[in-house]
């Protein structure tokens, strides 16, 4: 079985504050008791997670062709990255780039995706934002307001949820980007990524 993750990416943060916030979105889900509150290395890939805790179960509407993700002792935390973030493994899956200003949708393959990649390269080795063009409307924008499908990130703050269902299933009975937005005021956005 393949390892997948939902990914909740904060354009918005800055350098600055990426691990505060980070802290911030573990202590609301572990206070809601949707995650533990001790990090394991038994429950992501690499590094420490937060496991899931009691109450996931409540805001799941538990489907018989879904694995129940919060079994013990399996790759199912929640992992935060509060420093550099890119979604490198929706690459694979990429679909399109969207111009922020006209909402030109470019298809993988197109030379803005190459641009979209180099700017990357640039953000994870120099900590620099690079600037493209958009060859339909000529506007320049940062590469980290384009919007890719899924959201490649190039943000300062991703958090990462291992194996748990996508948060676009009608099976939520709680959103949990919501839950942030309402309680933190933090607008993130929903990504994805498959090895």
């Amino acid at each position: 079985m393949s390892s997948s993750y939902n990914s909740l990416i904060d354009h918005d943060v800055s350098p600055a504050d990426a691990e505060s916030i980070g802290n911030a979105i573990i202590e609301l889900l572990v206070s809601e008791r949707f995650l533990l509150a001790t990090p394991s290395e038994q429950c992501v890939l690499n590094g420490l997670g937060y496991p899931p805790g009691p109450r996931i179960r409540e805001i799941f509407a538990n489907h018989e062709s879904c694995v129940p993700f919060w079994e013990p002792n399996a790759i199912n935390g929640v992992k935060v990255h509060a420093e550099r973030y890119v979604n490198f493994f929706a690459f694979p899956q990429l679909q399109f780039a969207g111009c922020p200003q006209c909402r030109h949708r470019f298809p993988d393959g197109d030379g803005v995706i190459d641009q979209l990649y180099d700017s990357v390269a640039t953000f994870v080795n120099d900590d620099r934002i690079e600037i493209i063009s958009c060859p339909q409307c000529n506007h320049s924008s940062p590469s980290n307001a384009w919007r890719t499908e899924p959201d490649i990130g190039i943000a300062y703050l991703g958090i990462e949820f291992w194996n748990w269902v996508p948060f676009s299933s009608p099976l939520w009975t709680t959103s949990i980007p919501d839950l942030i937005h309402d309680h933190l005021g933090r607008t993130m956005a929903v990504s994805w990524g498959k090895l």
